[in-house]
């Protein structure tokens, strides 16, 4: 029995000292992950870069333009000659009906053919008058390569075309750079019996398309609200329109480059749009273009809480002259200064701002923003004020402890 209660006592005076190792170790580890938040590798910045962002609302809607239709003359596979967007006389040759897809190759490699023999037969004597620099010429032709995969990648299978006119000459103008005397008749007897070889597989006298009036050529038979529908339209009609399929013609033709577009949006997204106002669309152009507009209508259905929006544009494009039913970006504002992380943004007296760090402390600096979202912000260059947020500026976008003068 005494021996059991020494024990008991042992034991007893044993529990003081294992919490007090516990709560030292506490205090270690705390004092350690403070320790770690406080040095410099504990603090996440960013560089303060350069940036334009656009204010936008996507819009669902159609063009209100006067258009055309372009019969078919026949049964066939149409082969066009005319591209998107351009400019055509009345009675001018738009394309041909061929038997097959394999007669519509054959003539489109034919235009490129009889494209290169006489390119290929004026280069010499125009040769003292185009830039034959070695540098400027290789150039061209990268520059035509790129071209070429980008338009592979965004799908503009109708483009590759154009990019393939462009190296072939810038080729054989580089090909004269380094010999002026060089001739293409070799050259020339090749691509002339390649011609002739497809020339005598096709139909010599197809069904010819000519464009019924002047004005802007587009393919396929794409819709559009008639300009004298546009005053008394509502979001309901709007959308009834948008229903409409694309006829059978094999293009279409508006006579005037004035034009508009009807689109419906969220009224709250929009938020205060005036009649009057500068805009732009963006119909998602490859080379990323936006075209200017002014907006004409604005119609607020209040049970739907749907905006109807018009917008007038006296610009012309491949993607608006064969636009129907589609979606495109209304560009309210751009804001051009210093992108940086939303998660930078600071207070100090109830001025916003961001940390920086510096040489040995971090500051903190005033920021005068532009633009938010939820992911950053664009913050105007301020160059003449040492205290406002500067282009290249290392800020501190994840820290604990912020506070201006700290030492890092």
């Amino acid at each position: 029995m005494e021996e059991e209660k020494k024990y008991t006592i042992k034991k007893r005076k044993k529990w003081p000292k294992v919490l007090a190792l516990s709560l030292a170790a506490v205090i270690l580890v705390f004092s350690i992950v403070y320790a770690v938040y406080r040095i410099p590798g504990a603090y996440t910045a960013e560089t303060a870069v350069a940036a334009v962002a656009d204010r936008r609302v996507e819009l669902t809607g159609m063009p209100v333009r006067q258009i055309t239709a372009v019969k078919k003359p026949g049964k066939g596979v149409v082969y066009y000659q005319a591209k998107d967007g351009s400019r055509v006389a009345k009675d001018q040759v738009l394309g041909c009906l061929c038997s097959d897809e394999e007669e519509v190759r054959l003539r489109r490699k034919m235009d490129r053919l009889a494209s290169y023999i006489d390119f290929l037969k004026e280069a010499p004597k125009n040769a003292a008058l185009v830039n034959t620099q070695y540098q400027s010429l290789t150039l061209q032709m990268n520059t035509a390569v790129a071209d070429l995969v980008k338009q592979i990648s965004a799908g503009n299978f109708s483009e590759i075309a154009d990019c393939e006119r462009i190296y072939v000459p810038a080729s054989a103008r580089r090909e004269l750079a380094v010999d002026g005397h060089t001739e293409f008749g070799k050259t020339i007897e090749l691509l002339q019996a390649e011609y002739d070889k497809c020339k005598a597989a096709v139909n010599p006298k197809p069904a010819v398309i000519r464009a019924p009036i002047a004005g802007y050529f587009s393919r396929g038979g794409a819709v559009a609200i008639k300009p004298k529908d546009a005053e008394h339209l509502t979001v309901s009609k709007l959308e009834q329109a948008m229903e409409q399929k694309a006829s059978d013609a094999v293009g279409v033709i508006s006579p005037d480059y004035v034009w508009s577009f009807a689109g419906i949006a969220d009224a709250e997204e929009v938020g205060s749009l005036k009649v009057g106002a500068d805009v732009r669309l963006d119909f998602g152009a490859a080379d990323g273009s936006r075209l200017p507009a002014v907006i004409t209508s604005v119609k607020t259905n209040m049970k739907t809480g749907k905006l109807l929006v018009q917008a007038s544009c006296d610009y012309i494009s491949r993607e608006v002259s064969g636009a129907g039913s589609t979606a495109i970006g209304l560009i309210l504002d751009t804001y051009q200064g210093i992108r940086v992380s939303k998660r930078a943004l600071r207070f100090e007296n109830s001025t916003p701002g961001v940390y920086v760090k510096g040489q040995r402390t971090m500051k903190f600096k005033k920021t005068e923003i532009l633009y938010e979202n939820d992911s950053f912000m664009i913050c105007a260059m301020n160059t003449d004020d040492p205290s406002f947020l500067r282009l290249y500026d290392e800020v501190i976008v994840k820290g604990a402890d912020l506070y201006d003068g700290k030492a890092l």
